[in-house]
């Protein structure tokens, strides 16, 4: 290389970082920022009740149903929910445990009805898939702030029906004694 050739390079290379420098400086100069502080999230509420007969709580007195024939189902036993959270809920149900029982072979072969009065749709399921699991109510979420009443068709009103199958009892007569039946409400997206 000449030396003509290394200062006319030397020359392009001082103009070339003058420029980036310049170029950088120019665009530091053009930023500016801004910022969104202190932002925080909160949840929607989930807060599912029970009417007791007095008051919605968290516990409420369970079905009695007495003379009840195997193969017809048992009058309708109605329940009502509150919804007192921010979201909608999916409710299920289930039954932690087994009741003590006589005269029943077979938990499959004992029906429940879950019947969402409001929407007038209901689901079928039995004594075991109740147990073995969560069993979704009725379609559609328990809106927030429903509450089930006695005085109306409102969301909120629920019943619940049983039914026994006559192949499963054995005996002059069969019972199940007193058992739980968990709701459980989950926030829908």
């Amino acid at each position: 290389m000449t030396a003509r050739s290394l200062a006319m390079a030397r020359a392009v290379g001082v103009i070339a970082a003058t420029t980036a420098i310049v170029t950088g400086i120019t665009f530091a100069q053009l930023n500016t920022t801004a910022t969104l502080q202190n932002t925080t999230i909160t949840t929607a509420t989930a807060d599912l009740t029970i009417w007791n007969g007095s008051t919605f709580t968290q516990l409420a007195p369970g079905f009695t149903v007495t003379g009840l024939v195997p193969g017809q189902w048992s009058a309708e036993q109605p329940f009502y929910l509150k919804n007192s959270g921010t979201g909608n809920l999916a409710i299920t149900a289930n039954i932690p445990n087994y009741p003590t029982y006589a005269g029943i072979t077979d938990w499959s072969k004992v029906y429940v009805r879950i019947t969402n009065t409001y929407q007038g749709t209901n689901i079928e399921t039995n004594m075991q898939a109740l147990h073995d699991g969560a069993v979704a109510f009725p379609p559609n979420a328990l809106p927030a702030g429903a509450q089930g009443n006695s005085g109306g068709n409102v969301a909120g009103n629920y019943s619940a029906a049983f039914y026994i199958d006559p192949a499963s009892v054995t005996g002059s007569s069969a019972h199940i004694d007193a058992f739980d039946i968990v709701l459980t409400g989950t926030l829908t997206p």
